[in-house]
């Protein structure tokens, strides 16, 4: 039996220079009071969750008239950014299909990913 190993593909996002406060980065308004995170070697580190209230889903609506919908429940979409101070940069990662759209528009260096993944790949195995 093999060990299954937990995976979490995460997107990565580097804030300009001239954004240095929270509230000019993460859309604050959406989410719930930030939590702070211990880092090893990182200044400082924030966890922004974005406020949730649970949503009964769309075809719930067909048993309304033969059962309670509390018994089919709700449902949630749960996403958080991740705002990272490291050496007078700011870095955020998204969590969940949402995690994104917490962050200002405009923030940040929009090539950084791919400029990451091209010096992080041999060349001449790139195609």
């Amino acid at each position: 039996m093999t060990e299954e190993k937990n995976l979490a593909h995460l997107s990565i996002f580097l804030i300009k220079d001239e954004f240095k406060k929270d509230y000019q980065i993460i859309k604050e308004n959406d989410c719930n009071d930030p939590i702070p995170i211990p880092i090893s070697g990182g200044e400082k580190a924030q966890l922004y969750i974005k406020r949730t209230s649970g949503i009964r889903p769309k075809w719930a609506f067909i048993f309304s008239d033969v059962i309670d919908l509390d018994l089919i429940g709700t449902t949630t979409n749960i996403s958080a950014v991740l705002l990272i101070k490291n050496l007078d940069k700011y870095f955020v990662i998204a969590f969940g299909q949402g995690g994104r759209f917490l962050i200002r528009d405009d923030v940040y260096e929009e090539r950084f990913g791919l400029l990451v993944a091209l010096n992080s790949v041999d060349k001449e195995s790139f195609r």
